[in-house]
């Protein structure tokens, strides 16, 4: 009895703080606020989706939550700007409950408060939560699927990465994995396997067939797209030590075989690694699709440096006082850098609010529209 009972006050913390997340969310938009393009056009869908209508055409790349999330809303007449700008601010606070608990599980507070903190130095991650881009919603599902898969909650796992995958391909061989363990261990599943497959497919395919035409517009507008040169592989996590942390959080967790410190590490890995062949592959491999990625690694990179000083100081005060202070002086080192970026990406924000509203593109015909 005492495990259900300390279940069920899980649980409970987590719907409180889920609730708490939402609330606070409503409550930033009381403050003047902006959204990027991406963001306008998803909420321009739900509305023609409210209407009977969709025409993806001339706007940015389609992604079926954030009009399915918005089309109940502009149906009871409603703003589905305000609705996707609750939901993405209450996943980026979500995130950082989820990354403090994910992290807390092997490393304590300690960890969890670095988790967090590495989280919200992530580069551009104040732009991200405050204009409406998916991430914050990828990083809180990737997050909540990891957290889930570790307690061998599949349904949930798959719920979340049906979510995610949604809003980014990369998300999809994260569920077909998730799907045939899933399929394997839990027969009674199976339905949501297959359900979970069809809607992404029927989804993704079927929204740009409606709304422009061609089932394949979005990926050939992706593959055509001018995008700045960066690097598909670069995770940006807030300081060097944090990679440090990553190492032995890896080798930590290879050679007890914990799948508590390697899930994260791979499900991370995997995402890194299929940004960067879809780069190869032609689609815009943009920093900021890093960022679950970047995510997991900040989550690993605390436990790890936790790790860390905890084994400097079952050698002694001295041994522990020195890793601290190395490790600070070399966080220090990199976090001004970290911290002029987050300045920047505040007056970005500002610089949006103050810019006039969005309008759909016009473009001649074939010219491809840029993705999201």
């Amino acid at each position: 009895m005492a495990v259900v009972a300390s279940g069920r006050r899980v649980v409970g913390a987590g719907w409180v703080a889920a609730g708490a997340c939402v609330l606070v969310a409503a409550l930033s938009l009381l403050a003047p606020h902006a959204l990027i393009y991406d963001a306008w056009s998803w909420s321009l869908w739900a509305r023609e989706l409210a209407d009977g209508t969709l025409d993806t055409t001339g706007l940015s790349g389609w992604k079926p939550l954030p009009p399915l999330v918005g089309a109940p809303v502009a149906l009871l007449g409603g703003s589905p700007a305000a609705a996707w700008l609750i939901v993405e601010r209450a996943a980026a606070l979500g995130a950082a409950v989820l990354a403090w608990a994910l992290a807390a599980r092997r490393g304590g507070w300690p960890a969890g408060l670095l988790a967090v903190i590495l989280l919200v130095l992530l580069a551009g991650w104040p732009r991200y939560a405050a204009e409406g881009y998916s991430e914050p919603v990828v990083v809180a599902l990737l997050l909540g699927a990891v957290l889930a898969a570790l307690d061998e909650r599949h349904g949930w796992t798959l719920l979340a990465l049906t979510g995610a995958a949604l809003l980014r391909p990369e998300a999809w061989p994260l569920l077909a994995v998730a799907g045939a363990w899933a399929w394997r261990a839990r027969p009674d599943l199976r339905w949501a396997v297959a359900a979970a497959g069809a809607l992404v497919a029927v989804l993704w395919i079927g929204g740009e067939w409606i709304g422009s035409g061609d089932p394949l517009a979005g990926s050939d507008r992706a593959r055509a797209s001018r995008q700045p040169p960066g690097s598909p592989l670069g995770v940006a996590v807030p300081f060097a030590p944090a990679w440090a942390g990553v190492a032995v959080t890896a080798v930590a967790g290879w050679r007890s075989r914990d799948r508590e410190l390697l899930l994260p590490v791979g499900v991370a890995a995997a995402w890194s690694l299929t940004v960067a062949a879809m780069d190869l592959l032609g689609y815009p491999g943009l920093d900021r699709f890093q960022v679950p990625a970047a995510a997991l690694w900040s989550v690993a990179g605390a436990v790890g440096l936790v790790a860390l000083v905890r084994a400097a100081r079952a050698r002694g005060p001295a041994a522990a006082a020195a890793a601290v202070a190395a490790l600070a002086a070399v966080a220090v080192w990199f976090g001004v850098g970290r911290l002029d970026r987050v300045a920047g990406d505040v007056q970005a924000v500002a610089d949006r609010v103050a810019a006039p509203p969005p309008r759909r593109r016009a473009r001649a015909p074939g010219a491809p529209a840029p993705p999201a």
